[in-house]
Parts: C-alpha cells; sequence; structure tokens
C-alpha cells in the first residue's frame, strides 16, 4: 500500500505518473533485471563528519566519488547513514531510500542534493515509494516541484 501522502502531492501538484509494483529491488543492479533497458535513479542517504544528513539522487549508472562530492559540497568525511539513522528519518529499510522518503518529519532537515543533469533532462524518472516493490515513474521535471512542495533545502549539482 503507498502511503496516500505520496499520492496526495503528485495529484495536487497534478503530476502524471503510473505505478509499477516489481519483485523487491535493493540495488540498482536488481532495478536493470525487473526493468531492463532504463535509466534507474540511485538515492543515497549520506552523513558528513557534522552530522549533516544529504539525501543525494543520481543517476544509478554513475557511482559517486565521495572525497570528490564532498569537496563539491563543501564538507568532509562522508559515509552512509546507519540502518538506525535511515529508519528514524525516512522510515525505511536500505534498498528503498528515495524522494519520497523526505515525506516524514524527521527528514525536514536532511537537505537534497540532486544531480542537475537529471532535472534539465526529458527522461522519465522513478522513485520507491518508500516500498521497494513498487516504483513511482514520472517526468524528470516534476523533481523540483515535488521537492518545492515537500519544503526541504536543495542544490543542483552535476555529478
Amino acid at each position: 500500500m503507498i502511503d496516500k501522502r505520496i499520492l496526495n502531492i503528485l495529484d495536487d501538484l497534478k503530476i502524471e505518473y503510473r505505478i509499477v509494483e516489481h519483485a523487491a529491488t535493493f540495488t540498482v543492479a536488481d532495478a536493470d533485471k525487473v526493468f531492463g533497458e532504463w535509466t534507474p535513479m540511485k538515492s543515497l542517504l549520506i552523513r558528513d563528519r557534522k552530522k549533516k544528513i544529504y539525501l543525494v539522487i543520481m543517476r544509478g549508472d554513475k557511482q559517486l566519488n565521495f572525497k570528490n562530492f564532498a569537496d563539491r559540497i563543501g564538507t568532509k568525511d562522508l559515509g552512509f547513514v546507519s540502518r538506525e539513522k535511515l529508519m528514524e528519518l525516512f522510515s525505511v529499510e536500505p534498498g528503498s531510500v528515495s524522494l519520497f522518503g523526505l515525506i516524514h518529519e524527521n527528514a525536514k532537515n536532511v537537505e537534497v542534493i540532486i544531480d542537475e543533469n537529471i532535472v534539465n533532462s526529458d527522461n522519465e524518472v522513478s522513485f520507491h515509494p518508500n516500498d521497494n516493490t513498487k516504483s513511482i515513474f514520472f517526468a524528470a521535471e516534476n523533481v523540483i516541484k515535488i521537492l518545492d512542495q515537500l519544503g526541504n533545502n536543495y542544490r543542483l549539482v552535476d555529478l
């Protein structure tokens, strides 16, 4: 069951979307097996040395170089958040992190870093609706509308 808050956001913003149910996908490699010719999104929840939390959204076929990325956003010592912190902020298990985790009240201080190439494309994107057995597909241009609606600070970065 998809959280009604997610569907309400999409409907309120008049975003056309489609929902696809599938076998659980925990990694980009899993998603490739399900969707084949498709560019998946990668959503990483990371923290810096000062315990600031970032949601990094990028193309699934790219790798994040933590050192270079930290330099680009002006921080140091990046690493993944713990499973406990992930549950506290997004109420999901590893493999289900996505843009839609930001609907949770505990996630309001998470800063989003999104690859500017995603939002500037004509491609369709998809994100788990906090459940890795479903994906919601919509036009990439709508990512910014969703972020604006959610209220989290975000930056567009060329990743």
